[in-house]
């Protein structure tokens, strides 16, 4: 019975419609300062100015793809998907958390300093606390000096501003040479007495 029908051509017949759907749009990242950069510069240009400075943010940026012709046929480029992402400092040796410990021990050393004069009555002990607390607050002061140097240094290599960086590890530096002085205070006058 099938061979008495006409064969039909294979271009009319009915095909099967699948709904087009468009490919997402191709993503672009732009990678953002943690701190705003400041308008301009030491020199008062700004940065379209001052073409020798680095950029404010980083960034990647697809290829805009044309949309697969279909329903919205003509109407150009798909929308390019932007997604922010802040830089934050992550060194590989963290001097401040390093600090953080030092800080503990010095504390806890110089406590138990104490107790142990007033227990024993043996009051070197107390000087030893004494020198041990000054010491770790000038190492816990060079050691945060330390992290904003690796900060100011990592922001300058990322085209961010490190004038904050740069003046709290100057301040750290006048800081922890007033904590030094007075640690070599501390053992001067630790060794008159004995």
């Amino acid at each position: 019975m099938d061979e008495d029908l006409p064969k039909m051509d294979p271009i009319w017949e009915e095909q099967p419609t699948q709904p087009q759907v468009d490919a997402p749009p191709p993503m672009q990242v732009i990678v953002q300062p943690a701190q705003p950069e400041a308008a301009t510069s030491a020199t008062g240009q700004t940065q379209s100015q001052n073409p020798s400075s680095p950029p404010p943010a980083q960034f990647i940026q697809g290829q805009m793809q044309p949309m697969n012709m279909g329903m919205g046929a003509g109407m150009g480029a798909a929308p390019q998907q932007v997604v922010y992402i802040p830089l934050k400092y992550k060194p590989t040796t963290n001097y401040r958390t390093i600090s953080y410990i030092v800080l503990a021990i010095g504390i806890l050393g110089s406590f138990l300093g104490n107790i142990m004069a007033d227990i024993t009555g043996f009051y070197v002990f107390s000087d030893l606390s004494s020198v041990l607390c000054c010491g770790s607050f000038t190492a816990v002061i060079f050691l945060d000096a330390a992290y904003y140097k690796g900060k100011a240094d990592w922001e300058l290599a990322n085209g961010m501003s490190n004038t904050g960086s740069t003046a709290s590890l100057v301040f750290e530096v006048i800081l922890g040479m007033i904590c030094a002085f007075f640690f070599v205070l501390t053992l001067l006058g630790m060794a008159t007495e004995f």
